[in-house]
This record gives C-alpha cells, structure tokens and sequence, in this order.
C-alpha cells in the first residue's frame, strides 16, 4: 500500500505539440450597414502606459532533489510544471519559497524593481538587474518531506528576442497565433496586480483572482451554510489584453475586471473563493468537515443512504495523506483523488508480503497507528499500481477546491445563482466598487500604468428573423403585450406537424394520473398533428427494460414517462432508449401536474413531441440563410481568446475531407465559426443614464475585439434574472473573404430562434444548442454502459459507434434529444 502512493506527486506530463502558424480569416470591415444603434457600457478598461518603459524578463529554474529507495537521486523541475488542481498550485509554492530564499541572499533581488515573479518560471522588473546570472542551492526550510535533498535556484538573463518594452504592443497579436508575442501581457498581468498584492485587506488566489477580506461597502447579499462551513464573500477578477481600440492600425491595451463570489469557513479565518460556486475548506480534516453533513455518523457503510448522499459531495475532490511520515507535510504531502467511498478500513483486506491483510491492521502494524473509526466507510483513491482505500480521519482537505455543480447536494447552486444574478445596474456598480477596493483601478501603478474608467462603445441591434407557422402565418414580435420583445406566441399550426398513432404513457406503479392522455392528445391536435390515444403501463420495482421490451413487441412510436424528480431514472431511459431504438420523452409528475391548468406548460410539452417525431414547429425566414452552396461550420469552445488553432489547422482539414466523403463533387464554400461564453467581458445597454440588460440581437464588433482576428459579442437572448452575458463568436476560417460581416452576425442571430420547443431565442445558435446535448447523450450512454468498449488494451471506436452510437438507428433520423 505504501509503495503504492509514493512520488504520485513527482511525475509530469509533456507539453502538447505547437499550433498556430497559420493565419485565421482575414480581418473584415465592421457591420455599419444593419441594425439600429445602441450605446453599450462595458467593464473594460483601457491601460495608458508610459512609452520607452523596458521591461526585463528573466528566466527562473526551480528544482527540488529528492532521494530514491536504492539511494539514488531524482530532480523534479517546479518551475515548469505541467501538473493540474491542486498538484500545480503545490509546486507554484514550492517556487515561491526558493525564490523568497533568493531575495535574503541576493541584494539584486532587494534594490532597483519593483519585481513580479509569476511563482514558475518567469521574472518580470521595470530596472535591469545588477547581477543577471544566480544561482544556489539551499536545504533548509523548504520542504518537510523526509526524502527531500535540496531545492535549486537558477535565474539568467532571457535571450533578446524574448525582452519587451512598453512600446511592443502591437507585436502581442498575429493573424498567426502562434507568431504573437505575449511577453508584455504576461508582465503587465502581473505588474497591474501589484497594488493588489500589497493592498493588507485583500487575498489573492492563484494569479488574477483578488478577494476583499473585510468586505465592509461593498453592498452584496452573503450567504451562510451549515453543511460544510461555508460562507460567501466578494473579489474581482482580471485579465490584460490587446484589443482593437479606436485605431485598428494601433491597438490599445485593456484590462478587463469582472466581479466574484467567495467563501470563508467560519470556524477559522482561513479565505477561499468561489466563481459562481463555492470552495471547501484548506487543509482540514476530511472527517470534521463529514461530521458537519447530516446523516453522518462514525460507524456509516459506504453502500447506506446517509453515505451515498456524502459521498455525491466529496467525489472528485483532492485530499493530502496526514498520518506517520506523511504527518504534517500539507503542500509538500501526497496528494489523492476521492474516487468513491469503499469498504470499512476492518472489512478492506489487500495482499502484503504474500499474505492478506486488512487496512485496520495494516495501520496498525506499520505504524503503529489505531484506527478510531475501523467501521467508518473508507475513500478510494487511484494507486500507482490501482485503486487503494484510505481511512477517512488520516486526509486533509487540500486548499481552494471549487465545488462542482455534481458536488452541491442541497441548494447550493441554485443560491449561487441567486446571488452572482444581480441586475445589471447592480452588478456593474459592484464590479466597479470591488475592483476600486482591490486595488485594481489605479490611475498611477509604479509611475507606469494608468488604469481608465470603463469605455463605452456603439453597439447594432440587428433585425429580427420572420418566425413562420402552417399556411404562411407569421408569428408577432415585439409585441407590446409580451414581456420580452423577442417572445412570440404560435401563429397558427405546426409547419410540418407528424402523426402519433402507436404510443404509450408510462408511470411509476400507483402514480399515474387519470385524464392527462386525453388532454395531450387534444393538445397535439390543436397544433395540426394527428395523434390517438395511447397505451397505458406502469414501472414495478423501478424494472425499465420490461416496458422497452413490450413496447418494441408493439412497435411504439414513443414512450412518455410520466416520472416524479425523486426517481433518478432519466440516464437508464436513455440508455435503453438508445439499446431498443425506440424513442422516449420524458416530463416531470410535478410538470404534468400543470398541463390541465397552464396551457404554456402542455404547449411546451407537445412541442417537443412534434419535433422529437421529426416534425418542425415554424420555419424561420431570414435573408442569411438563402445563402446556396454553402456549408457554415459552428463550434462551442471553453476557450477565451478567439485564436483558436486547432479549429483552424486540424478541424478545418477535417472538414474537407468530410465533404469528400460525401461526394467527389461536393465542394462548398464552407465557413468556420467558433463561439465561446467563457470570457470576462460584461456588456450594458446604456439609455439615458440607465444601466440595462442589452436588447436581445445587439452586437459589438469593434473597439474592444481582436485587432487582427474577426471577432463580436452577441447578445441573442433576453435576461430572465440577472444580467445578459453575450456570446463570443470568432471567425476561424472562410472561402469567401468578400462576405461582409453583418451577414455572418445575422446568420448567428436567427439561428438563435430556431429552437423550435421554446419560443424565444435561446443563448447561442441553436444547432450548436442540440450539439452540446448530444454530447452530453453520448456521455451518458457511455457511463450507463460502463464506458467505450476495448481491444487490445485500446478504446475501439469502430466497435463503440456501431453498439452505442445512433448511426444506423432510426433515431437518427429524429431529433430525439429534444
């Protein structure tokens, strides 16, 4: 067992192979031609810096050696760690302890600066250094680990391409994104949290994230948590950029600041954050923190409600070994990852030195530690040689864990929600007032930087798309009497409305509900479809596969489970609705509670079926969209700058060969698009002092976008709370460079309103909408089946796609993700 944790820590990963080097779609004129005006208010700030300033960088090497069982050395470099969570954070301290070592010994390190060192393998200063070349070793006070040698410092001059000036803005960005360099932004991200880091009342998480300590003016709600000793506090955010500007042939520098939730235990004084969410607690015991759940008791097994309840909200989650040598270590220990809850530490047995024994005594023998809590479920990790069990009251908490969405299993999320939905009046003046608070808005940053106000900017508000029903009939937008202009009412019949003549309602076993067939079905007739009335069974036992089988027998159309939320049966349902080929809709019992009394809920309802049947609802008719000959390629990504190679230089090649395969004559003007929410920026509409939600089809499209990339921010959605975030859509790739940019940015609007279930615009393009749900059915068709299937030791596609996939299934032929 021991062997099987030891230097888990230690090991890295290669870096990927460079992309970039070649260039995106060439840059276009802005969109001027379509839309109505609108002033639109930002939280980005333009960065004035003093001109001829240098900036030095220098290259910083840490390594820490450490001794081997057959007495042998190993060096791990720090300063290039390729490791993630709470493993990278662990070797950014490390760094910085060596390099805190290097200032007590170096007066080159003391005089001159001001310093920023990113904690690996950079050093940034606005004076030259007297002495460029250091280098030491050091032992003491660095790491409490007992096979610890000694840590290396090694700092040198980088080579001269790699220096920068103030005045090297425009080398930051590349129609090649590879060719960019980034040297200037990576120091001023740092320089401009220089008042941060000195500012006593703030604490500052990883590198651009800044959280208030006392949060007095700051006029925020704060939240409390018993189950796991939580409580929200504030900070801000930041990321430095090159942006268009005024002058797209001189681009500007900006920061962009954003506001964030935190969370403080209230048992010590330690701080925490949170993005949205929340953070567990930094180095403390695993138990305490699962005494504070309910249900919890010392004698808990891993397979009772109470514990699998727990369970859901520590999976996932980093925790430090503290027992024996490990005892004490914190960011120096071993790190494991929970798995899951196992078998008792006096039920779980293992092999050593050829004999079985039990985890109680293994502590025992080994250590000479007896266990308190023998009967307690254990935590199961990864091993270097496989899984191992760990007993709960010898782990700590490692420090600044998010708490997934999976991981909340009382109101968390939706509390969170709550409180980051603030209006946009309130969100932008709390944005503001944090960001003064931290330290981030200062008009003189070392007699360098002069951070500006928020700019504003002129947005478009693009034209709506025509919204078509059965017999030309029209939908209403912005009507007067709708409370968001872009919701619209049905016109008339479905467009295309399908027929339902051999279908089955199925319930939970003594909760079905008399009389909703006959009002679904009255339903899908006043909306143009043809639909009798269907069979009726019931789930015995929570027993699925008997209904598939007997519905296959009886060759269903579609299966419509009537279930109540309690029932965790949505993931076997699609699993066999994938394995039967047989089509499934599902609504919630307290849904259908609903149908007799709100006819927006059985419109909602019957919508779907129309279109999971391969029907369609409307047709939108958009100027766009009559576009022959071409093919417009969506994707949604995580990343946040728009430059993104691998789109460009491996999925566009993918493309291609694509329409090949189809035909050897097939050859399109295709487009690449890339859409990504994952940015900072926050937009607003600006109306005669008024801070707005931004009318849904506003987009911006110059100023605070990519110089040298076609870039905009869409705003497709009106805000139900809180306020509107846009999407962030790039241009990755096209065959026809003369097509003007409205054209694109219409295109991206109307799509938005295709969704055909729900009758309003949806936050992206719908297709890339129903993409991301079909990535989320092929997970979790593959997780009910226990993942991909194996030959050879390697994951056979062929073999995966042909049993678990759709494509020679009718359903394909369905939207049947709807």
């Amino acid at each position: 067992m021991e062997s099987n944790m030891q230097n888990l820590s230690l090991s890295g990963n290669a870096p990927p192979n460079k992309l970039g080097l070649l260039p995106l779609a060439a840059k276009k004129q802005r969109n001027t031609e379509k839309g109505t005006k609108v002033l639109v208010e930002t939280n980005i700030r333009r960065l004035t810096i003093a001109p001829n300033q240098p900036i030095y960088k220098y290259a910083v090497e840490v390594k820490y050696f450490y001794s081997k069982a057959d007495g042998s050395e190993i060096a791990v470099e720090m300063s290039k760690s390729v490791k993630k969570g709470t493993e990278h954070d662990n070797d950014k301290t490390r760094c910085q302890k060596v390099y805190n070592e290097a200032i007590k010994r170096y007066d080159a390190l003391k005089t001159g600066g001001p310093f920023f060192y990113d904690r690996q393998a950079s050093l940034y200063t606005l004076s030259k250094l007297k002495n460029e070349n250091i280098s030491f070793d050091v032992v003491e006070g660095i790491s409490k680990r007992p096979n610890f040698k000694k840590a290396q410092f090694v700092l040198k001059k980088v080579d001269e391409s790699f220096q920068s000036t103030s005045n090297d803005i425009k080398k930051t960005v590349h129609p090649c994104p590879a060719n960019a360099d980034k040297t200037l932004l990576e120091a001023l991200n740092i320089v401009v949290s220089g008042p941060a880091y000195e500012n006593k009342n703030v604490i500052t998480i990883g590198s651009c994230v800044h959280y208030l300590i006392d949060t007095a003016g700051v006029d925020i709600n704060f939240k409390n948590y018993q189950e796991g000793y939580l409580y929200s506090g504030v900070g801000a955010s930041k990321a430095v950029k090159t942006l268009e500007g005024s002058d797209r042939k001189e681009p500007s520098l900006f920061m962009t600041t954003e506001s964030e939730l935190a969370c403080k235990k209230r048992t010590r004084t330690v701080f925490f954050t949170v993005k949205t969410t929340l953070f567990h607690p930094d180095y403390y015991p695993l138990l305490e923190v699962m005494k504070s759940y309910k249900g919890f008791a010392t004698n808990l097994k891993a397979n009772s409600f109470a514990a699998q309840r727990i369970e859901k909200a520590f999976v996932g989650l980093d925790v430090v070994l503290d027992y024996g040598p490990h005892k004490g270590l914190q960011e120096d220990g071993v790190v494991m990852n929970i798995r899951k809850f196992g078998t008792t530490a006096s039920e779980t047995t293992f092999e050593l030195g050829g004999k079985n024994t039990t985890v109680f005594n293994y502590f025992k023998t080994k250590y000479g530690i007896t266990l308190k809590y023998p009967d307690l479920f254990t935590v199961e990790a990864k091993g270097k040689k496989g899984k191992i069990h760990i007993p709960v009251e010898v782990l700590l908490l490692c420090p600044s864990q998010t708490v997934t969405n999976d991981q909340m299993i009382n109101n968390e999320q939706a509390d969170m929600i709550k409180l980051s939905a603030a209006k946009p009046q309130v969100r932008k003046a709390t944005t503001d007032c944090i960001v003064k608070k931290v330290g981030l808005a200062s008009n003189n940053i070392y007699n360098f930087i002069k951070v500006e106000e928020p700019i504003k900017v002129e947005g478009m508000v693009l034209n709506k798309p025509k919204i078509v029903f059965a017999e030309n009939k029209m939908a209403v937008l912005n009507d007067p009497r709708a409370k968001f202009p872009t919701d619209f009412n049905r016109a008339g019949k479905y467009y295309i409305a399908k027929e339902l003549t051999n279908w089955e309602i199925v319930f939970v076993q003594g909760e079905d509900m008399p009389g909703l067939d006959k009002i679904l079905v009255e339903e899908m007739k006043n909306n143009g479809m043809k639909a009798a009335m269907p069979a009726t069974s019931t789930i015995v036992r929570g027993d699925l596969e008997p209904i598939f089988k007997k519905a296959k027998d009886a060759k269903r159309q579609l299966l419509f489970f009537v279930i109540k939320s309690r029932y965790n049966y949505h993931q076997q349902i699609k699993a066999l609705e994938q394995q039967y080929d047989l089509l499934t809709q599902e609504v919630r019992a307290e849904t259908a509670e609903k149908v007799p009394r709100q006819s927006q809920t059985r419109l909602n309802i019957v919508n779907k079926t129309n279109m999971k049947l391969g029907g369609l609802n409307y047709v939108i008719g958009s100027e766009s969209f009559n576009k022959p000959g071409r093919l417009i390629v969506g994707f949604e990504t995580s990343q946040r700058s728009g430059g993104n190679p691998d789109l460009n230089e491996t999925f566009r090649q993918h493309v291609k060969d694509a329409c090949i395969s189809l035909s050897e004559t097939y050859r399109p003007n295709f487009t690449i698009i890339a859409s990504s929410k994952t940015h900072n920026e926050r937009l607003y509409k600006s109306d005669k002092g008024q801070i707005l939600n931004l009318e849904p089809g506003t987009v911006i499209d110059h100023t605070i976008v990519s110089p040298v990339y076609n870039e905009w921010y869409h705003a497709s959605a009106a805000a139900r709370q809180g306020t509107t975030k846009a999407t962030k859509f790039t241009l990755i790739f096209t065959t026809q460079p003369a097509e003007p940019m409205w054209n694109l940015q219409q295109l991206t609007n109307d799509l938005c309103y295709d969704h055909q279930i729900v009758f309003h615009p949806v936050g992206l393009p719908v297709p890339l909408f129903i993409a991301g749900r079909y990535s989320q059915r092929g997970a979790m068709v593959l997780a009910a089946n226990d993942g991909p299937k194996y030959k050879d030791g390697q994951v056979d596609l062929q073999e995966t796609n042909k049993e678990l996939g759709y494509g020679g299934k009718k359903l394909f032929e369905t939207r049947f993700n709807a």
